[in-house]
């Protein structure tokens, strides 16, 4: 993936549905040690119609990890971003194959088939929030970061999961650098199709408890 590559296309032809409360995330890649120090980008993302990265997975070079990031399902207006600890090994220049176990409390991690690190989740995420027309992107930079839109690294493929159990069973005996002219797939989409609707509202709760008597008024004018 070079600097000037566009890699994007609208969600609906990456994901045959919304993305649930749980799922998972596999992808190998290779991330140099020129953009591992010092920059920031997202490994992939769903913006929203304004172009505002709303979820992905974002690479921290100036802290050495990743940080996952979807919306609050408490407040439509907040994103949250959770730190992934556990992910320094993937500064040292070789190929990896990264695996996330999205839950709907904890997110564990996956590099080279061993797991690393689960983090809590601190707030419920919304990750059905976005429309099937916005874009899904790879290798976005952050906005603060160099005015190039996309970073230079190395994937291999990126494939989603409706099921995040499938994480727990991936396999790392193909990852490039094992072979001499390994193939290079990007928008991989599960073999059996997954749809996954737009969660459905809950029924309407109990009517809550009358209020307590308000405070006297003022006396009016005689």
């Amino acid at each position: 993936v070079t600097s000037i590559a566009d890699l994007q296309a609208q969600t609906k032809n990456i994901l045959p549905g919304y993305l649930p409360k749980e799922f998972g995330v596999s992808m190998n890649v290779r991330l140099p040690s020129e953009i591992s120090t010092k920059r920031n980008f997202n490994l992939f993302q769903i913006d929203e119609s304004h172009l505002t990265p709303m979820h992905g997975l974002k690479f921290v070079g100036s802290r050495k990890r990743l940080e996952l990031f979807s919306k609050s399902l408490l407040d439509p207006n907040k994103v949250v971003s959770i730190p992934l600890t556990g992910t320094e090994e993937l500064f040292d220049q070789q190929w990896h194959q990264v695996g996330l176990a999205i839950q709907k409390n904890s997110v564990e991690i996956y590099i080279d088939c061993e797991r690393v690190s689960s983090i809590e989740i601190p707030e419920e995420l919304d990750w059905s929030a976005y429309e099937p027309d916005e874009d899904f992107s790879i290798g976005k930079r952050s906005f603060n970061s160099e005015s190039l839109p996309t970073a230079g690294f190395e994937i291999e493929y990126l494939q989603v999961y409706c099921d995040h159990s499938k994480i727990t069973s991936l396999q790392c005996t193909n990852l490039p650098g094992e072979t001499e002219n390994p193939d290079v797939t990007l928008f991989v989409k599960e073999p059996k199709k997954c749809t996954c609707p737009r969660p459905q509202r809950g029924p309407i709760g109990l009517p809550g408890q009358d209020g307590t008597p308000g405070l006297d008024g003022f006396n009016g004018k005689p």
